[in-house]
């Protein structure tokens, strides 16, 4: 049966059942969104006919574009670029939540990266403007986003003045009328230098000692080289890398959530509950618990992962014997894009 032909009732347990079965990733997402849509379209016609309240609808689309902001990429096809399918996906966010911050903000940085200045402008100054409505925390901006959007803004906006100014420069001198006062500005020799300030802080570098910035070329050169006896991982564009002593494997986005989480903030005095790794099962039903089998099968292929690469086994179970932790024997590096954080 197609999902629009579904009843509510028949979406709802579609839903539920979806992360209960081995389906690739990539399909998950397409379809856990398609059903969303599909009971969007639903709701809201009920809504309007005052045949249901105004909440459950806040909630499906609250899902909806949950989804799409956050695995709107993973749909990629190989052929495909990240762009292709990021921009449709956060653009349709936005259509169904206008208020977005986080959909704006990396729509600007797609653009901006594209060299789309126009609509970098467009969606930097509504991801900007966005925060003052937003009531969703989960899609507000960081205090580092909220600058970068900032400087992003200034520097797309020199951009389109510096094009400006060079397509005048090709009128003959006589047609040119010079304004009273008028004076290309210094500020257009900002736009390297906002650029590079950028770039040398485009990710988040986390260690055991804490959280830096650095360049994505800085990344990919530790990625590709990384220190001995030092767990690599790398988010990028679509796909996440680990890596130990020359050993690579990748990682699909649920296991490679898992693991900067255990990383990052579990030890043998906090090891991670399935409250803790929540965030990581993007899949659930809003009002599901992470499952302890589930939250033990994904530990399991994050340690069958680590194996592959040669890493001592480093992920313990606790005394409880449902939570996990990372007991800190070796170091490790955690890449993300700064553009890609959410609170």
């Amino acid at each position: 049966m197609r999902v629009k032909d579904m009843t509510l009732e028949e979406l709802e347990e579609q839903d539920r059942q979806l992360h209960s079965h081995e389906i690739e990733e990539s399909l998950l997402y397409q379809q856990k969104i398609e059903i969303y849509k599909a009971m969007h379209h639903k709701v809201r016609q009920l809504v309007v006919r005052k045949q249901e309240d105004r909440s459950y609808l806040d909630s499906i689309t609250e899902r909806l574009v949950f989804n799409l902001v956050h695995y709107g990429t993973f749909l990629k096809m190989a052929d495909q670029k990240v762009e292709q399918v990021a921009v449709p996906s956060l653009e349709k966010a936005l259509s169904y939540d206008p208020y977005n911050p986080i959909a704006a903000y990396r729509l600007g940085f797609l653009y901006y990266r594209s060299g789309n200045f126009i609509n970098s402008v467009k969606y930097f100054q509504k991801a900007i403007t966005s925060e003052r409505f937003n009531k969703n925390k989960k899609m507000a901006l960081t205090d580092r986003q909220k600058l970068n959007a900032q400087l992003y803004l200034t520097n797309s906006a020199l951009h389109i003045a510096k094009t400006s100014q060079e397509n005048l420069a090709k009128f003959p001198a006589d047609q040119v009328v010079q304004l009273p006062g008028y004076e290309f500005s210094s500020l257009f020799d900002s736009i390297s230098a906002n650029d590079a300030y950028l770039s040398s802080h485009a990710f988040y570098k986390e260690t055991e000692l804490g959280k830096t910035t650095c360049s994505k070329r800085h990344c990919e050169k530790l990625a590709m080289d990384n220190p001995r006896d030092t767990i690599v991982l790398y988010f990028g564009d679509v796909e996440t890398s680990l890596n130990f002593n020359g050993k690579a494997t990748t990682l699909s986005k649920r296991l490679s959530d898992v693991l900067r989480l255990l990383l990052t903030s579990s030890s043998v005095s906090t090891p991670a509950n399935t409250n803790d790794v929540k965030e990581c099962f993007g899949d659930l039903h809003f009002d599901e618990e992470v499952q302890w089998p589930s939250y033990r099968q994904a530990v399991s292929r994050v340690r069958q992962a680590l194996k592959s690469c040669g890493v001592p086994d480093v992920i313990k179970t606790a005394v409880n014997q449902q939570d996990y932790y990372f007991n800190g024997s070796i170091p490790y590096i955690v890449f993300y894009r700064v553009d890609d954080e959410t609170e």
